[in-house]
């Protein structure tokens, strides 16, 4: 994921198999179309609505790891994950 369609760009120049905008506003169904069979492995420092949104997707044994916030960190009132 990256923030803007130039950035996905250079984001699949290293090699990545899909890069999707996270400003999209059809964010859940590009992620449901580039991981059909659901997420294996979530690298996650955002959290928020994106990490919501992807919990609904992970596989059985799927590994997350968590690196931190960012989404919450200047706000009076932190997200809520719903989908833990």
């Amino acid at each position: 994921m990256a923030g803007g369609p130039e950035k996905c760009e250079f984001v699949k120049s290293l090699g990545a198999d899909e890069c999707i905008n996270y400003t999209s506003p059809n964010l859940f169904e590009q992620l449901k179309a580039a991981c059909p069979k659901g997420i294996d492995v979530y690298f996650d420092n955002v959290g928020g609505e994106i990490l919501d949104m992807c919990l609904l997707l992970v596989r059985d044994n799927c590994r997350i790891v968590l690196c931190g916030s960012i989404s919450a960190y200047n706000s009076s009132k932190p997200y809520a994950i719903k989908n833990y």
